[in-house]
């Protein structure tokens, strides 16, 4: 294994419990109006920190990673600008997005296999988010009804898998001091 962004582990933290207080937040407010505004504020939040992850200053592909928080932000925007938009239009953007993020993180752990430890977890985050995103498109087209109960178990579902991914970073940075100090 070589030198890794392993020292930004709690950027990945911060994804993950950002992921899971948006499905306590979701499960709390509903299908309401709300979760258009809460969703963008949550992929703006997402986005910012894959950016960051994206720059840290290692020698490894940050074009993919970039890419996904360019892809959460674009998203962002797309609700933040549209608050009014119908739950339809809602679930559509969400599973566009989660489609093109969930591609992105499966690329980053096929890119990044030398290097990270436990990369199928993040391979693994990747297929959760497009199965996630095609099974929200077929659910839309079938009614919305399902949204709030998908949207809920899939940002838990996320938000846990992004935590034991940083937790697993965390550790192998704590056993090689030289990398934590980059």
């Amino acid at each position: 294994m070589t030198d890794q962004p392993t020292w930004r582990w709690w950027t990945i933290a911060l994804r993950g419990l950002a992921t899971v207080l948006f499905g306590a937040l979701a499960i709390a407010i509903g299908l309401t109006g709300w979760l258009v505004l809460l969703f963008g504020a949550y992929a703006l939040i997402d986005g910012v920190l894959a950016i960051s992850i994206a720059n840290a200053k290692v020698d490894k592909p940050r074009g993919v990673i970039m890419a996904r928080g360019l892809v959460s932000i674009g998203a962002a925007l797309v609700t933040l600008l549209w608050p009014g938009m119908s739950r339809f239009a809602l679930a559509i953007v969400i599973a566009l997005w989660a489609i093109a993020a969930g591609v992105l993180e499966m690329a980053t752990a096929s890119r990044m296999r030398k290097e990270l430890r436990h990369e199928w977890l993040t391979g693994f985050e990747g297929m959760l988010s497009v199965s996630f995103g095609w099974a929200l498109l077929v659910a839309t087209l079938a009614g919305v009804r399902a949204l709030a109960v998908w949207v809920e178990t899939y940002a838990f579902v996320l938000g846990a898998m992004l935590l034991l991914t940083a937790f697993q970073m965390r550790s192998y940075v704590r056993q090689r001091p030289a990398i934590a100090a980059a």
